[in-house]
């Protein structure tokens, strides 16, 4: 026998009560889910936009390479 259980055999809670507590409970479980997948998500987000950063960085920087090659080549 759970506590629920017991609880309402005892008369210490009444039905209604208890149903609320679970809806409750129920509730407050899926808002963690949901909060925790939506952090999920927003990791990913942030992960993927800091990767473009880098490929962007890197591209930015051979092309800077590249300019200042050709720069060095003009003076010779």
């Amino acid at each position: 026998m759970s506590l629920r259980d017991e609880l309402l055999k005892a008369g210490l809670v009444s039905a209604d009560k208890a149903k609320k507590l679970e809806s409750d409970a129920r509730n407050q479980e899926h808002q963690r889910k949901k909060s925790k997948a939506l952090a999920m998500e927003e990791a990913a987000r942030r992960a993927e936009a800091r990767q473009r950063a880098e490929v962007e960085a890197a591209r930015k920087r051979e092309q800077d390479r590249q300019l200042n090659q050709r720069r060095e080549a003009e003076k010779q």
